[in-house]
């Protein structure tokens, strides 16, 4: 704790105690256009968007991590991996009824009991020019029309009375995968595992396949066998291809 006699000399604690100011390239203007990361598990395909654009809201009091809302869906998401765009400031422009837009400002409270939805805007319900200079900044932009904005409110009652876990719904693009896993491909590690098993055909083309490659190729030519020579064995490698879906498309040898 800081003495009250130190003379404060128009310094804050922090260039007291250091004796050097704080370093303010960490903070970002709220407001911001921010790229969220996507997690793998939420990326479907390979070539998915590896991050949501959003609108950077606040930083969080308990972890380093930043509040964002989400411009798809208007979702307010918690992360740490956050790049921001500071030249760009998105907004809602809300049409009013004279020449100026106005900005409604909203008061977002943040409550983890709460969960994000998305209403339908009425322009009749939104402030006009009548409104304070405190709720309305006006400004002379050409004409956007109304944008879908995401407000924190309890949530909607409905009939069903237990929570609804939506992590245990599969997306539709995944069930194929799930409907895959079911079927259990196993992969033979040798050949006579190969021959026993219940995908014995596939295996079996996947075998008389290999050698006609290696022909069509050019790998080796065939020669009669010289009484001191001594040949090399050999060793079946099995797998099989698979699809975005994780879908079995091929059997290999």
């Amino acid at each position: 704790m800081l003495c009250n006699l130190v003379q404060w000399e128009e310094k804050t604690p922090y260039q007291l105690w250091n004796s050097q100011a704080p370093s303010i390239n960490k903070l970002r203007p709220f407001g911001c256009r921010a790229w969220v990361q996507i997690p793998e598990a939420n990326r479907k395909a390979k070539f998915d968007p590896i991050a949501w654009e959003g609108i950077f809201l606040e930083y969080t009091n308990q972890t380093k991590a930043y509040w964002v809302l989400r411009v798809v869906d208007k979702a307010i998401i918690i992360s740490r991996h956050v790049k921001f765009d500071e030249s760009v400031f998105p907004s809602f422009f809300i049409k009013s009824t004279n020449t100026p837009l106005g900005f409604p400002v909203f008061n977002f409270s943040f409550n983890n009991n709460h969960q994000s939805q998305d209403l339908d805007t009425d322009i009749s319900d939104l402030p006009s020019d009548s409104a304070t200079k405190g709720d309305v900044f006006h400004d002379t932009l050409e004409e956007l029309p109304a944008r879908r904005i995401g407000m924190i409110g309890p949530r909607h009652p409905t009939l069903i009375s237990s929570e609804i876990r939506t992590n245990n719904i599969l997306p539709f693009n995944r069930r194929a995968y799930k409907t895959n896993l079911t079927k259990n491909t196993v992969v033979p590690n040798n050949y006579k595992s190969a021959i026993e098993s219940e995908e014995e055909k596939e295996w079996m083309l996947a075998i008389n396949k290999e050698p006609l490659n290696m022909e069509k190729l050019g790998v080796w030519s065939i020669e009669n066998r010289k009484t001191n020579s001594h040949p090399i064995t050999t060793t079946w490698v099995f797998k099989v291809k698979r699809n975005h879906n994780d879908e079995v498309i091929e059997h290999k040898a």
